[in-house]
Formats: structure tokens, sequence, C-alpha cells
């Protein structure tokens, strides 16, 4: 595990797929610097597909600095793990204009839903898994490892690779 500060990559393109359900969602348009919650405007049963524009995901650290986990461009889902999990613990900036596509829960979690676009589904957990990697990117590169514990972690890495 390196000690190098984290980048903060931009995912784009995770969600394409989801291009044939956006006539079920409602279009909005966030100006740039504009922060949404998760819920946004459309309630905590609301997340959003990005047509145009870059949001920012972040989250602010226990000591009161804003940490960036990364950057969601077009053909992206985002508010949709908050939404999920009934979490507003991220904060959302948009980086420049927004055009989106805003979907409810309810209507795509439905049963029959479920079953006209499995295929639907199966793009939110791959998608979920980029992001929950780059989750855990961020928190392995986040410093919670003091520079003995660093040293010990690189040296049982180091006796695993050798054993």
């Amino acid at each position: 595990m390196s000690n190098t500060p984290y980048s903060p990559v931009t995912l784009v393109g995770l969600n394409l797929p989801w291009e044939k359900v956006l006539h079920l969602g409602v279009p909005v348009t966030f100006a740039a610097k504009q922060i949404i919650t998760a819920g946004g405007s459309g309630g905590s049963d609301s997340f959003y597909y990005i047509r145009k524009g870059r949001v920012r995901l972040s989250y602010i650290a226990p000591s009161g600095s804003e940490k960036v986990l990364f950057y969601l461009g077009k053909g992206t889902l985002f508010a949709e793990i908050p939404v999920m999990i009934m979490s507003a613990d991220c904060i959302f900036t948009c980086m420049d204009e927004v055009a989106a596509v805003l979907l409810k829960k309810s209507a795509v979690t439905s049963k029959k839903f479920l079953e006209e676009y499995p295929e639907l589904m199966l793009n939110w957990v791959e998608s979920t898994s980029v992001k929950s990697g780059n989750f855990f990117n961020q928190l392995c590169n986040a410093g919670l490892f003091d520079s003995f514990q660093s040293v010990c972690r690189l040296l049982y890495s180091m006796a695993e690779l050798h054993a």
C-alpha cells in the first residue's frame, strides 16, 4: 500500500445502459458550484443520471477538512448509494453546469422494473463495485496509519510475498 496522496479520478460512462429509461425521470439542471445533498431536490427517494457536466463527491473528515473521493461525469449515476442506504453524509458539488435526470428509487426498485430491465440492475451492481473500489482506495490512502504502522504493514506484505 502506498503512502502517496490519493488523486481523485473521474468516473465517466459507468451507467450508459440507463439511457433507455431516462424517459421515466425528470430532467433537471444544476448550476456550477451548486451543492446537492443526497436525495437533492427530488427528496430522499431520488438520485440522478448525468447527461452533461461533472459532479464532485466529497465528505467532511473528522479533522473538519473536505476530502474528495472522486468526480462523476456524463453517463454516470450519482446519489444512488446514499439514497439506498438512507445516508446524507456525502456532498455532491457541481463542477460546472450539470444537466441530469432525476430518478426515483421507488420506480427503479419495483418488481416490474426489475423484471423488465434486469441488465440495469447488473449495471448498477457493477458501477457500485467500481465506486466501492474507489472508496476503499481513498480510505487506504487517507493517512490512517502512523509511520510505525506503515513500516510494519510494509514488512508484513514483504514477508507474505516471499513466504
